[in-house]
């Protein structure tokens, strides 16, 4: 059974409800963008999802909720990333895989301070209209650029970066994504970048907790928050941002897949158990332990940066990364 069809079938069951955004039609036409929100065992559960086919942006937006839902039931609480959800068990090893990566790169080049490589935004001239999107960006002042991350044998690594000079936000709002195909990496930090700057830098955003609580609880969006501070620009600009001239030389690291040890998440099975989806989480002793809110780097972590790095790194916590 397709996945759009379980989850119609289920509707009722999971306390279904949907919310398709428009402002994609302004920034991405061609494209959607979903939002599903779901209710299991009292929790409510939420998802987004961006395709160019409406009905795989629907299904995405699906999988995130009950990748989501599924972390809670298997009592992932106290480290719920590098997960994923996929309609075949490789594709969600791959998936979680990429998710671990990406947060793995992003801590190693901030704490160890080393330069990401920018990519020019016209590699994605194939999948949007890089004119049209460009002509949007300077109307509203935006600066909007692709960073490619140190990458490994298997695949590559990318944040998307933007800043609004006339806004409040003084400092970035970022976006990631993983891939084999760097332009499919690209797109997804594309995705994840445009639908939260357009909530950021135009609507009147505000939080559901306070700041202090969100770093208490290690939650990634206390570092989305914290992103958006001068001090964090800065920061950004000064060790990891290239100069416009500078050439920066990424060597992949020899890490792959097959580094990566992988749970399967089955507990939501047995609530539902023809659910056409597989669940798991990704772990390596060759990757960071994902951490948000105060940083504690703890022996396995210093051993990652210093490999990272080549040698022995001296870091800093006064500015949280950025990955959140």
């Amino acid at each position: 059974m397709e996945l759009v069809d379980w989850i119609l079938n289920n509707s009722k069951r999971l306390s279904l409800n949907v919310e398709k955004y428009r402002w994609i039609d302004e920034w991405l036409p061609g494209y959607f963008d979903y939002a599903v929100e779901i209710i299991i065992q009292g929790i409510k559960y939420r998802g987004r999802g961006v395709d160019k086919i409406e009905k795989i942006a629907f299904e995405k937006a699906c999988a995130e909720s009950l990748e989501r839902a599924s972390t809670d039931l298997n009592n992932l609480c106290q480290n719920r990333w590098g997960t994923a959800a996929y309609i075949n068990l490789p594709g969600a090893r791959e998936r979680a895989y990429w998710e671990l990566l990406g947060i793995d790169k992003v801590l190693c080049h901030h704490f160890c301070k080393r330069k990401m490589k920018a990519i020019p935004i016209d590699i994605l001239s194939e999948y949007v209209d890089i004119l049209r999107l460009n002509r949007l960006l300077v109307k509203n002042n935006i600066s909007f650029r692709f960073y490619e991350l140190s990458p490994v044998i298997d695949a590559k690594i990318v944040c998307a970066i933007s800043h609004k000079q006339d806004s409040e936000i003084k400092g970035f709002i970022s976006g990631f994504g993983a891939n084999k195909d760097i332009k499919k990496a690209c797109l997804s930090a594309l995705f994840e970048s445009l639908r939260t700057l357009v909530v950021c830098f135009f609507d009147n955003y505000k939080l559901d907790k306070p700041m202090e609580q969100l770093r208490k609880e290690g939650q990634p969006l206390w570092h989305f928050c914290k992103a958006q501070e001068k001090e964090s620009l800065d920061y950004l600009n000064t060790y990891l941002i290239p100069d416009k001239e500078e050439t920066v030389l990424l060597i992949p690291e020899n890490i792959s897949i097959d580094d990566v040890k992988f749970k399967e998440l089955s507990y939501i099975k047995g609530i539902f158990p023809d659910i056409p989806l597989f669940f798991v989480q990704a772990k390596s002793d060759k990757l960071l332990t994902p951490q948000f809110g105060d940083f504690l780097p703890d022996e396995k972590t210093m051993k990652r940066l210093e490999i990272f790095n080549g040698g022995p790194v001296q870091i800093s916590t006064s500015v949280p990364h950025f990955y959140g």
